[in-house]
């Protein structure tokens, strides 16, 4: 009646790796986040299992490993990001059931600030893997200072119902814009983003 946590439990972001795949599934280009993920950590592990046994690591091998590394890191990665658009998506909603300066009811403003919340924190934690697009001199499309224009977008607090209409209108247009460039940076398909 008990879960050993190291056998039967799914931490955080692995469900949430496996919500935005289910929450793309009836799309057009549906993700495939947490098979990609669970294969590359299980083929290093193998790798590392087999130089174990060898005693030593062949270059080849090593390289190998390496490209893992880097598909399991870039992926967990696309799983945070994919979650901070889906509270994107979130906060969005909840203010468009503001009305004339007001919340539609009392779980409208809890709900914000709990996706507000959620979205600022898997927001931030994309500042620190190495293989990060925004960090990987490969990617062209993104540099660091995009996610610096993430975070200045998202902001240190959420728009209230009672800042104002063109306050409101505004920061939908930034939260729009951060997700774009959440978009471009893992190029993720706009269908699974819109629906996320």
């Amino acid at each position: 009646g008990l879960i050993d946590p190291r056998s039967e439990f799914n931490f955080g972001h692995s469900q949430n790796c496996a919500k935005r795949d289910v929450g793309s599934a009836s799309n057009t280009n549906p993700t495939d986040l947490s098979t990609e993920a669970v294969n590359a950590f299980l083929a290093g592990r193998q790798i590392l299992a087999n130089a174990s046994a060898a005693g030593s690591v062949t270059d080849a091998e090593l390289a190998e490993l390496q490209g893992y590394i880097k598909t399991a890191a870039v992926t967990w990665e696309k799983c945070i990001a994919a979650t901070a658009i889906h509270y994107i998506n979130d906060v969005t909603a909840d203010m468009a059931e503001f009305s004339n300066g007001s919340y539609a009811s009392v779980s409208n403003f809890t709900n914000l600030g709990k996706h507000w919340s959620e979205l600022k924190g898997f927001a931030l934690s994309l500042q620190f893997s190495p293989f990060s697009p925004f960090r990987d001199t490969d990617v062209t499309v993104v540099d660091l200072s995009d996610l610096r224009a993430v975070y200045s977008l998202i902001g240190t607090a959420p728009v209230l119902a009672t800042d104002g209409q063109a306050t409101i209108d505004a920061y939908l247009n930034s939260l729009l814009e951060a997700r774009n460039i959440l978009q471009a940076a893992y190029n993720f398909d706009a269908e699974n983003v819109a629906n996320w």
